[in-house]
């Protein structure tokens, strides 16, 4: 899991997050929720470690401590593609086999759509590419998964096909910033960040 403990974070003279303690228990789908402004944004970068509390720590399950930020995978909510193959884009430079690209995109529902691309995975990323909103974000969401993260951490997210896709992926745990309850299940972890 991943467990604050006693966190405070502050922009300038705006505090943010004032000695919060809260853990994110592994498996399963975690929804930040709240109003715009609450810090939904400003949590997943401490998880991240893009901003570093003020006081308090945040800890990961994994006791060496080198592993903290291979274990997390991002998509934020506007995804960067680069003007190389589909595949380089999902690597990100590590070496991983087909078939585990197979199994993960198949699982999103997005390897039938490689498949019809005129070089598949080999395909050139921007060059007589149409892909919609909804299956660009479940390739980033692929390449997250291919990194070997545990925890996705999803910034924004509003696909509900995406989500559905998620839900059969019980082994990993997503922490997601959304602004609509309408994708929230009965199951789900629901924390409201102005009340941390």
């Amino acid at each position: 899991g991943i467990t604050l403990e006693n966190v405070s974070f502050s922009y300038q003279d705006k505090q943010v997050f004032n000695q919060v303690s809260f853990r994110f228990e592994p498996k399963g789908i975690h929804f930040l929720v709240g109003p715009s402004g609450s810090g939904k944004s400003t949590l997943l970068n401490l998880i991240l470690g893009v901003y570093v509390p003020h006081e308090g720590r945040i800890v990961f399950d994994q006791a060496n401590e080198e592993l903290e930020q291979d274990t997390i995978g991002y998509v934020p909510q506007k995804v960067t593609f680069f003007n190389t193959s589909l595949r380089s884009n999902l690597l990100m430079g590590r070496t991983v086999s087909n078939q585990q690209i197979k199994e993960v995109c198949t699982a999103l529902n997005i390897w039938e759509v490689i498949q019809q691309l005129p070089k598949g995975l080999d395909t050139v990323y921007g060059e007589d590419i149409k892909l919609s909103n909804g299956q660009i974000r479940r390739l980033a969401v692929a390449r997250a998964l291919l990194s070997g993260a545990h925890w996705i951490l999803l910034d924004r997210e509003n696909q509900a096909y995406l989500m559905t896709c998620l839900r059969e992926l019980r082994d990993h745990s997503f922490i997601i910033v959304t602004h609509t309850s309408d994708m929230i299940q009965a199951n789900d972890r629901v924390i409201e960040v102005q009340s941390l």
